[in-house]
């Protein structure tokens, strides 16, 4: 008579509801400052390369400026200074990581450190942003979730670009 190999049937229930969990949710994720970040895959249009950004006076620090794409003039944010991380100036004509969205009406595209690849996840798994992280970013944060051993911080591109009359708003009402 010949053994069955044993089975751990305690591994079994996780391994069903590893499958049973669906992915509803997918994501670009891209570091900054060395930590991982992403945002949901319907705000972004498209992936590029670029430079050569045309100067806007009296911008913001983290506004690097306008760049044509196709045809369309686009404003180009530096996501390292906008969040006050450190960001090193690349040489005088190399690429920068580019990650264009659309926001509503609005297209523009943000300069990140690199672009990773797309995560996609079940929306129950995204939590809370902490409190620790302080009232000004936690309302730029959707969430955090943990996936393939990395931990993502999910950012919400509505509120981060949404036109500031919209923003105070939706304080207003969440008061």
């Amino acid at each position: 008579m010949s053994a069955l190999p044993e089975t751990n049937t305690a591994e079994a229930p996780v391994a069903v509801k590893e499958r049973s969990e669906k992915i509803d949710f997918k994501m670009v994720t891209f570091s900054l400052a060395g930590k991982e970040y992403g945002i949901d895959i319907m705000s972004a249009n498209e992936i590029a390369k670029a430079n050569r950004f045309t100067y806007v006076p009296n911008a913001e620090p983290f506004v690097r400026g306008v760049y044509n794409l196709r045809g369309e003039i686009i404003s180009v944010i530096d996501m390292r200074i906008f969040f006050h991380l450190p960001a090193e100036r690349k040489e005088e004509g190399s690429l920068e990581s580019l990650l264009i969205l659309r926001v509503g009406d609005h297209v523009f595209g943000i300069i990140v450190d690199a672009i990773d690849k797309v995560v996609g996840i079940s929306s129950a798994s995204i939590q809370p942003p902490h409190p620790i992280f302080g009232e000004i970013n936690v309302r730029y944060i959707k969430g955090v979730v943990e996936n393939g051993g990395k931990l993502y911080i999910i950012l919400d591109v509505e509120k981060i670009f949404a036109p500031a009359a919209k923003v105070e708003k939706d304080a207003d009402q969440e008061e």
